[in-house]
C-alpha cells in the first residue's frame, strides 16, 4: 500500500462516491488534466486506461486506496531474481577483478549487448543505474551477489518515481 499512499494526498479533493471512469476523470481535470506525484507529471487520462470497469463505483477514499494498491500489485512485473541474475551472468564475458568503478566495468563490457528483463541492453546504459556504492566489485562471487541485490531493488522499484 506504500505506492498507493504516495498517490492519495493528490486525490484529497475528490468527492465520493465516484460512479464511473468518466466521473473520476472529470474530477481530475478532464482529458488534459495532470497530477504531480513524486516529482513526476502523471496523466490521469492515461492512468485510467489500466482501471477496469469492475473497480467502479469507488465508495470512499479508503476504498479508492485499496483499489489503487490492488492495481499496482497486478501491474507490477513478476521477477524471478535468481533466474534473471543467472541469465545475465551467463551472457557476460569473463571479467577481471577487482572492478573499481563504472568506467572499468564498461571498458570490460565494451561492444557487448545482453538480454535483461526481456530487453536488449547496452552496458553503458545499464550501468548508469548501478549505484557507485556497488564498487569495488572484488570477485565473481561478489559480482553475482551484487547483481542479485540490484535485480531485487529493481523488482521492488516504485511504479511512480522521479528519475
Amino acid at each position: 500500500m506504500a505506492e498507493a499512499d504516495k498517490i492519495m494526498p493528490h486525490l484529497k479533493h475528490l468527492k465520493y462516491p465516484i460512479e464511473s471512469p468518466t466521473a473520476l476523470l472529470e474530477q481530475l481535470g478532464g482529458q488534459k488534466g495532470t497530477l504531480q506525484i513524486e516529482g513526476v507529471k502523471v496523466s490521469p487520462h492515461r492512468m485510467l486506461r489500466y482501471v477496469p470497469a469492475s473497480h467502479f463505483p469507488i465508495s470512499s477514499a479508503e476504498n479508492f486506496r485499496a483499489k489503487i494498491a490492488s492495481l499496482i500489485r497486478e501491474q507490477r512485473d513478476r521477477v524471478n531474481i535468481q533466474d534473471e541474475a543467472e541469465g545475465l551472468v551467463k551472457q557476460l564475458p569473463r571479467l577481471k577483478y577487482p572492478i573499481a568503478g563504472h568506467k572499468q566495468l564498461i571498458d570490460q563490457l565494451a561492444g557487448k549487448r545482453f538480454q535483461f528483463f526481456g530487453r536488449t541492453v547496452r552496458p553503458e546504459v545499464a550501468t548508469y543505474h548501478v549505484p557507485p556504492t556497488t564498487f569495488p566489485i572484488k570477485s565473481q562471487q561478489d559480482f553475482q551477489e551484487k547483481i542479485r541485490q540490484l535485480i531485487q531493488a529493481m523488482a521492488n522499484r516504485p511504479i511512480i518515481a522521479a528519475d
